[in-house]
């Protein structure tokens, strides 16, 4: 686990634990959610000097956003649960690309297809305000954070690979009716990326990245979406 990734950890833990502390009124014990908005990616894109490969690149830094959780209370603040998320982008662009061999240039698509998908495990704690109309909640955890583009170069080509996650999220849940809610929420996701499967024309190779090299996965969402309390 990377230095970034401990210094997220130790500050969302610390979050968690102050937020915890706050009393609360009795709610219903079990949670679940769906939700889906925007993403953005933190990690800095590279510039490679090719105007069409740096705005592609600059395209993928952003998408759809989309996912679910479940929670299970065991008191009227604490409560531990499984999350999932996806950030999908999308990026497609005509290209020229010249072999270094000095064969002839090849024109076609340069597309990304691009999920980073978080499955996690993880705490939460809330707040419930207004006689349950309004319930805050802050939640951490870890978990895998996979990365997958499906993509083409001319040719067709795919990168693989994942590496352990860490989600920080906090929302507001507004009540609707009987057991429905309305919620916002905005989520932090970090890892950093050490090694990838890439596989072009039938063949895999297993790429390893340097330390200075490694492919920042850190992003930010925010959704709404619906929640059910049990």
């Amino acid at each position: 686990m990377g230095t970034n990734m401990k210094q997220f950890s130790i500050t969302s833990l610390l979050a968690l634990l102050l937020f915890g502390t706050a009393a609360s009124a009795q709610v219903p014990f079990f949670r679940m959610a769906v939700q889906g908005g925007y993403g953005y990616r933190l990690g800095k894109v590279a510039e490679t000097g090719q105007s069409v490969v740096d705005h592609h690149n600059q395209k993928l830094k952003q998408g759809f956003s989309y996912g679910a959780d479940a929670t299970w209370y065991f008191s009227d603040s604490f409560g531990l649960g499984l999350k999932f998320n996806d950030l999908h982008s999308m990026a497609e662009d005509a290209v020229t690309v010249t072999p270094n061999d000095g064969s002839p240039s090849q024109s076609g698509i340069y597309r990304d297809v691009l999920d980073m998908r978080f499955m996690g495990l993880m705490a939460s704690s809330r707040l419930v305000l207004g006689e349950s109309r309004w319930i805050w909640m802050m939640s951490y955890g870890v978990g895998y954070l996979s990365y997958v583009d499906n993509g083409r170069i001319i040719e067709a080509m795919s990168i693989k690979g994942g590496t352990l996650g860490a989600c920080l999220e906090t929302g507001i849940d507004f009540h609707l009716m009987n057991n429905l809610y309305l919620g916002a929420s905005v989520n932090a996701i970090g890892g950093q990326l050490s090694s990838y499967q890439f596989t072009e024309n039938g063949r895999t190779e297993t790429i390893k990245l340097d330390k200075d090299e490694r492919e920042s996965l850190y992003h930010l969402t925010a959704s709404f979406g619906l929640r059910l309390y049990l």
